[in-house]
């Protein structure tokens, strides 16, 4: 795949080469110690004390993130419209004379009967089934297929599990309600499993498409004068926020209409509308497939980071793992050549596993909030419906939570957040969490306290969600809407845990393991849903208080205890967000055996990033702050297929940045210093390494010398005179046979490139040969060639 089909129209900013201030091999995100540094197109740097004393801000945000927002919105109409209805379904009766569920105004909608406690226990499976399937679908988008595909994927297997839904709620099978319930339980299996690899990947690449753009926060001067950071940790926030707006948004519509479609035409139509909207995600997904960012699948990164894990307890003891010591001593630079095989990755990307294991850690207290939070969608349902509901569907009370959501995330996007920016105040990520749980434990005493009261009044007493008995003596005189401070304060929770959690797991976790780390979040709702499942004997009359009082004091207690368990990590949440980026990707580092090295597949996805550089089109891939090989090939270009990701190749084995273009011909000359002075700007070390014509252009770029060392293979047109000025190591691979190559260039006395500590070489004489696309094919590195003909 070409890089043009994969990043062309995604708004990639110009890429930011880093500064030469900073340690060699270690990429950095965070701030420099110095000067300000800019990078090839202009963007400024921060230094650590403009980003201590300069007002953050944030970025723009593109189009293309809000075409996934109305994807993730379309999905969740589908989602919570289905789910909307099933309490209803499974606990209520069939209305007397309908056959389809539907009630009229006046009458309450259902279908199978079986009560309150086994639509309690379904929920929570359907729940808690959703929140598993995440831990694969990371795994395999990770691993295997990335994200794009594996969201293409989940998207069909949750449509199958829509259409047996649909199944079970045609009037012929609600006739048979043991058929029809088990029928629901695999439509559910299909459906929470689509679900769930779904959520793995999709806020993971809305975020994903703004930090292809903005990697790291710059420096910029308002109209006003005023120079501002521009920081990508406050734009992802705010993207989450948005993107949690759209999916609130489609909750709301998908739950009210679905609703009204149960109680007055019937349950085949509320699971089949959404069904039906759902089908608009993969046409949209097709139709921007060419302008989204993708990062490839890393193969196996789960099982290096596990091994990495296991191999430090191992040596350390499971006791240690939250001390420095631990993670300092399993570093491979720390273990030189005693290194395990299964080391292939930098001490950068140790900190990042560690980083990514405390987010897991955070999340590992989200079974309490989603406890308090799990109780919105089952048992407050069933209180509205012993109340007086005055010809409002007992079900869409519970709209209030993504109706105030709407509200509450304008108020704290807009007002609040920016307000406490602006007084100075650093309101951070564990902050916002440690407030989220606060709030669904008043949620829980506010049901509590609405529970004691319909039992007083009720004319059925501690009875009061008897269904013959309600329709005999009728409801309390208590209006269904004094639920609403309940739902709000839910979504406030929502606004500060949720909406966080998912930010944090974006922020916190390695580049090549984001789907696992989203996915982890997401479980523990799961096992929330699992824990759910103790309070069952508690779902019923005469019980229910004691039910919402017992969860109020859990979530309260979960709240003071994260607190006081991560307040320590709050302290460091600036230096792990500078942590130095990694250079591993994953597959591709692994030593590959001598026959695939020296095979002509040229395989794999581009994971580089089309710029310009000194106006001209580029791709740069890598991300070693220090050195650079500026790559040179022929007339073709880096966008002839294979280039792209031979490029990536030579990036990964030499850990270079590398910035790669072509020359055209000699007109073409002035352009290709004026590129090659821009790298050497930002650059200590650069290394021009041409291909063809390419070739040629390298040295070119030696007079006047702004490189260190010129390596070339199959070069035509190189004459004696034009390397008779060259002062810089070179070294041209090519075969006695090629008739392209030129023989005065045969008996030039060799001299090794290892002076200047540059592991770059080279390809087998067998694999070199006249043609482009076959060069392009064979990647040149990590094999010695003793018929090297190296020059001065």
């Amino acid at each position: 795949m070409s890089v043009e089909h994969e990043f062309k129209g995604a708004e990639i900013a110009p890429e930011k080469i880093e500064s030469p201030t900073e340690k060699p091999g270690t990429p950095q995100h965070g701030p420099t110690d110095a000067e300000s540094t800019t990078g090839p197109n202009g963007e400024v740097y921060p230094t650590a004390e403009e980003m201590d004393t300069l007002r953050h801000v944030h970025g723009k945000v593109s189009w293309i993130i809000y075409t996934i927002g109305i994807i993730e919105c379309v999905e969740r109409f589908s989602y919570y419209g289905t789910t909307a209805v099933f309490v209803n379904f499974i606990a209520m009766p069939l209305p007397e004379g309908s056959t389809a569920g539907n009630a009229g105004t006046d009458g309450q909608a259902g279908a199978l009967g079986m009560g309150q406690q086994p639509s309690y226990a379904l929920t929570m499976f359907n729940t808690f089934w959703s929140y598993v399937m995440p831990l694969l679908g990371g795994y395999l988008a990770d691993t295997y297929w990335g994200r794009y595909l594996t969201i293409q994927y989940a998207i069909v297997i949750a449509i199958i599990g829509h259409i047996i839904i649909i199944v079970a709620s045609i009037p012929s099978v609600i006739a048979n309600p043991q058929g029809s319930l088990g029928c629901f339980i695999v439509g559910l299996l299909f459906f929470g499993t689509g679900v769930g690899w779904f959520k793995a990947n999709i806020s993971p690449l809305i975020a994903e498409q703004y930090e292809l753009v903005q990697p790291r926060a710059t420096v910029e001067t308002l109209s006003t004068g005023e120079r501002v950071i521009v920081d990508p940790v406050l734009t992802i926030s705010r993207i989450y926020m948005r993107y949690y707006f759209l999916i609130n948004f489609g909750a709301l519509i998908g739950q009210i209409s679905m609703v009204y479609a149960e109680k007055y035409v019937g349950f085949w139509l509320s699971y089949t509308l959404p069904t039906v909207l759902f089908l608009f995600c993969p046409v949209i997904m097709f139709l921007c497939r060419n302008k989204y960012a993708k990062r490839p699948p890393t193969g196996s990164v789960l099982g290096n980071s596990i091994a990495l894990v296991t191999y430090g307890i191992k040596r350390n003891g499971l006791r240690n793992m939250g001390k420095d010591s631990f993670w300092q001593s399993i570093r491979p630079s720390e273990l030189g050549p005693d290194k395990p095989k299964f080391m292939t990755f930098d001490d950068a990307w140790v900190d990042e596993v560690r980083r990514g294991l405390k987010a897991c850690a955070v999340f590992l207290w989200f079974p309490v909030f989603w406890l308090a939070y799990n109780q919105m969608n089952s048992n407050l349902i069933n209180q509205a419906a012993s109340m007086r509901l005055g010809g409002v569907p007992n079900d869409i009370v519970n709209n209030l939570n993504p109706f105030s959501l709407l509200i509450l995330i304008v108020i704290c996007d807009k007002l609040i957040y920016p307000a406490i920016a602006k007084a100075g105040l650093r309101f951070s990520p564990i902050k916002k969490m440690t407030l989220g749980f606060f709030f669904p434990a008043l949620s829980m005493v506010v049901a509590a306290i609405i529970q004691h009261y319909i039992y007083q009044k009720s004319p059925c007493g501690y009875n009061a969600n008897d269904r013959d008995c309600y329709e005999e003596r009728g409801p309390p005189d208590m209006s269904v809407w004094i639920q609403t401070p309940a739902y709000v304060l839910v979504s406030l929770g929502e606004v500060m845990a949720s909406i966080t959690g998912l930010e944090y797991a974006f922020t916190k976790a390695p580049r090549n393991m984001r789907g696992m780390v989203t996915a982890v979040f997401w479980f523990v709702m799961a096992f929330s849903s699992a824990l759910a499942q103790a309070f069952v004997g508690l779902a019923t009359d005469p019980l229910l208080v004691w039910l919402y009082t017992t969860i109020a004091i859990i979530s309260f207690a979960g709240g003071v205890t994260f607190w006081l368990t991560w307040r320590k990590l709050d302290k460091l949440e600036e230096e792990l967000n500078a942590l130095p980026e990694s250079t591993y990707v994953g597959r591709g580092n692994e030593q590959e055996p001598e026959d695939k090295a020296l095979g002509s597949s040229g395989e794999g996805t581009p994971i580089g990033r089309e710029t310009k550089v000194a106006g001209r089109d580029t791709y740069i891939t890598g991300t070693n702050p220090s050195s650079a090989v500026l790559t040179i090939y022929d007339l073709f270009g880096w966008k002839f297929a294979n280039i792209s990701t031979l490029t990536d190749h030579y990036a990964r084995t030499a850990d270079t940045t590398q910035p790669s273009t072509s020359p055209g011909f000699l007109i073409r000359e002035p352009e290709t210093f004026a590129f090659a002075r821009a790298i050497r700007e930002t650059q200590v070390g650069i290394v021009a390494a041409g291909l063809y014509y390419g070739a040629w252009a390298a040295f070119r770029v030696n007079d006047p010398p702004l490189v260190e060392a010129i390596p070339i293979a199959h070069p035509p047109l190189m004459t004696k005179e034009d390397i008779g000025c060259v002062g810089v190591p070179t070294q041209d691979i090519a075969p006695d046979t090629d008739h392209a190559y030129v023989l005065v260039l045969m008996g030039l006395a060799p001299m090794p490139l290892t002076a200047l500590d540059i592991t770059f070489l080279a390809a087998s004489n067998k694999l070199v040969s006249s043609s482009q696309e076959a060069y392009a094919r064979r990647p040149m590195l990590g094999i010695r060639n003793p018929n090297l003909a190296k020059v001065r």
